[in-house]
């Protein structure tokens, strides 16, 4: 049984091996061009190697060119901000100054007003009891 069970695998064997060897026949000159082609392509190889070394070289330099114009954009803005942060200083100390002179022409306004009505009203006040003593002193004459 083992001997039939050999022969039947290796009739099953020589029949792959026969396709398959046909299959390799038939397609033999594609797989030739695929060959060459493909030797051809591996001496290529340096010649693209090159390219990305250049192309990587190129992006590193602008890399580094675009970096060193941050930089600069970012110390140039530094100093835009400092002396940026030194006027509104400035300009917080002129705030300050003018506010205290309005409080104080506020408070001056104020205080002329009031004394413009305490002499306002004192003049009232004497005009009515010169009024007032003539009209007793008349009275007191009068009887």
């Amino acid at each position: 049984m083992k001997v039939q069970m050999r022969s039947g695998n290796m009739s099953w064997f020589a029949l792959v091996l026969m396709l398959g060897g046909a299959l390799f026949f038939l397609s033999s000159s594609p797989v030739q061009a695929g060959f060459w082609s493909n030797l051809w392509g591996i001496t290529e190889i340096p010649d693209d190697v090159n390219q990305l070394k250049k192309s990587y070289e190129d992006t590193r330099k602008a890399l580094e060119e675009t970096q060193r114009q941050s930089e600069e954009v970012q110390k140039r803005l530094a100093s835009e901000n400092e002396k940026l942060r030194e006027q509104n200083e400035q300009l917080m100390q002129r705030l300050s100054l003018i506010e205290q002179q309005n409080e104080q022409k506020h408070t001056f306004t104020r205080r002329v007003a009031i004394t413009v009505m305490v002499a306002i009203g004192l003049g009232l006040l004497y005009f009515a009891l010169t009024r007032l003593f003539r009209v007793l002193v008349w009275r007191r004459n009068a009887d």
